[in-house]
Formats: C-alpha cells, sequence, structure tokens
C-alpha cells in the first residue's frame, strides 16, 4: 500500500517518514481515536512505514503522554503473512463498534504488537486505577463490570435496555459476585437501582446532565465550565476512562455495550475471555 491509500483524505492524521511520527487530530470519543489509531499504525507499519512516535491531539491538548507510555522496541511482522495483512485491511476498517462488523475476526497477533509498544498505561492512569479501586472497595477477581454507556450512542447504533443486560448478568454464577455499573446516562442507572442487584458504582466518575455525550462537551466547553459543572478536570476524566478499561480487562467478568469499548478492551487483554460483547441491542458476539 501506499502512504496515500492508509491516511485519511481528512486532514485529521499525518505522517512523518523524516521523524517517523503518526499524529491524530481526530475528534471522537477516545476509544473510537484509540481503535483508529491501532488500525492505522499497524497498516503504516505492515507496509514499510515504521512509526517511532505517537501524538494525539484531542480537542486542542496533547494527551498521549497523558495516557500512556512507549516501550522502545522495534516492531516486526515477519509472522503475519500477506493474507492476513490484506485481510486486516479489507475487513477490520472502522465500525460503531470498533474494528470489523465481527469483532471476532480481530488477528491479535496484530494488534497485541501495537499495544505493546504504544498503549501500556501511564503511571498518572495507573495511580488513578489504584485510586478508584480501593476507595470504591473493588474486589475484580469477584466483580461483574458492566459498562452500559447511552446519552448520544442511542443515535449510532440500537442499545440493550436493562432487561437485555440483566438478561446476561443472570446467565453468570452470582454467587458472592458484585455487580459493578459504569453508565453516562441516569436512565440506565435508575434502571439498574430497581433491579434487586449487589450493585454499585464508581463515586470519583460523573454521569451527563445530558444526552450529550462526554466527549461532545469536552469540545463545547471550556476547562473551567467542565471542572464547574462535573467536579472533576477534562484531565481527571480522560484518567478515569482509561482507568475503566483496565477494570474491564481485570474483572472476573465483563459485559459492554455495543461501542468501541467492544473492540478496545479485548484488544489490551489480547483475548475474548471472559467478555460478553454486544454488537446491536441484544445481539450477543
Amino acid at each position: 500500500m501506499n502512504l496515500s491509500d492508509i491516511l485519511s483524505l481528512h486532514e485529521y492524521e499525518t505522517y512523518s517518514q523524516e521523524t517517523k511520527t503518526y499524529s491524530s487530530t481526530r475528534d471522537s470519543g477516545i476509544y473510537s481515536i484509540f481503535n483508529w489509531i491501532i488500525r492505522k499504525i499497524a497498516l503504516l507499519e505492515m507496509n514499510g512505514f515504521p512509526v517511532d512516535t505517537l501524538k494525539i491531539d484531542y480537542h486542542n491538548q496533547e494527551i498521549y503522554d497523558l495516557l500512556f507510555e512507549k516501550k522502545e522496541c522495534e516492531l516486526n511482522f515477519l509472522d503475519i503473512s500477506d493474507e492476513e495483512k490484506i485481510f486486516f485491511k479489507e475487513k477490520l476498517d472502522t465500525t460503531g463498534w470498533g474494528l470489523g462488523d465481527d469483532v471476532k475476526l480481530l488477528n491479535f497477533k496484530i494488534t497485541n504488537k501495537i499495544i505493546n509498544k504504544f498503549f501500556n498505561p501511564s503511571k498518572l492512569v495507573l495511580e488513578c486505577y489504584d485510586n478508584l479501586i480501593k476507595s470504591n472497595n473493588i474486589d475484580l477477581s469477584n466483580t461483574i463490570f458492566v459498562w452500559a454507556r447511552s446519552t448520544d450512542k442511542s443515535g449510532e447504533t440500537r442499545l440493550p435496555n436493562v432487561e437485555d443486560y440483566l438478561k446476561v448478568i443472570n446467565s453468570i454464577n452470582l454467587s458472592n459476585k458484585e455487580i459493578l455499573l459504569q453508565t453516562d446516562d441516569y436512565r440506565i442507572l435508575n434502571g439498574f437501582n430497581g433491579c434487586n442487584l449487589n450493585l454499585k458504582t464508581i463515586k470519583e466518575i460523573p454521569i451527563s446532565g445530558t444526552l450529550k455525550g462526554f466527549h461532545i462537551e469536552m469540545n463545547e466547553i471550556g476547562n473551567d465550565s467542565f471542572k464547574s459543572k462535573y467536579k472533576i478536570t477534562k484531565d481527571e476524566y480522560l484518567l478515569q476512562m482509561c482507568c475503566l478499561s483496565l477494570i474491564a480487562k481485570n474483572s472476573y467478568k465483563s459485559i459492554l455495550y455495543p461501542g468501541n469499548p467492544t473492540t478496545y478492551v479485548p484488544m489490551i487483554k489480547g483475548s475474548f475471555n471472559d467478555c460478553y460483547l454486544f454488537k446491536n441491542e441484544n445481539q450477543l458476539f
């Protein structure tokens, strides 16, 4: 592939052959951005355009160093066949739930290489993660994590309702298990609160007061207004969002709404083990 075949026609991504730097200014939810970048770096590397530096400009703020650390290593794709490379390019394009129409077609041999080099949690993320686990008394080995985003996502795909999530929860052995719910929508929270579940939420993570996604408000309102409204800074919110992927990765079981975590969480796990993944409504992968 030529460089022009890999990069978008839009101006929100660039690649410098001189500095081997891939830069993204894509405006979307952060997991959509992460999935996009992982795919693009893989395509660049597999086609002879090595990437040494990754920059992520999110609403005019560089966030890569805030959220991740890079491991100094050379990426080698000699174990990836030409057929696998073609399949990755053609079948795993960006979708509403990450990469490809069927997330089970992910090639972890490819994505693991990118994750291992560029997507190691920063010290700040790990510190935030530890604090959230301790302050909310979360025992991940006995936690069923339910990530049930809604707000503006309902305009992009058919979302499960509370009853759909409950069907999956009740299919799991709940003995001595706690349900940890993460949602950005009070309608979902109220629905779960009406059920007879051993339920908790992460008290530090705010819930939207509107039907807008947080990534929209990150762009629409300034830092001071965001902090006044949600009692945390934008940086703190981004750190918390990265922590959620670690919680999903490390929980006993994770049930994920149909969205970009459907792809990102299995990629950082390197497997689909213990993940219940929705595609549309109650259609489970």
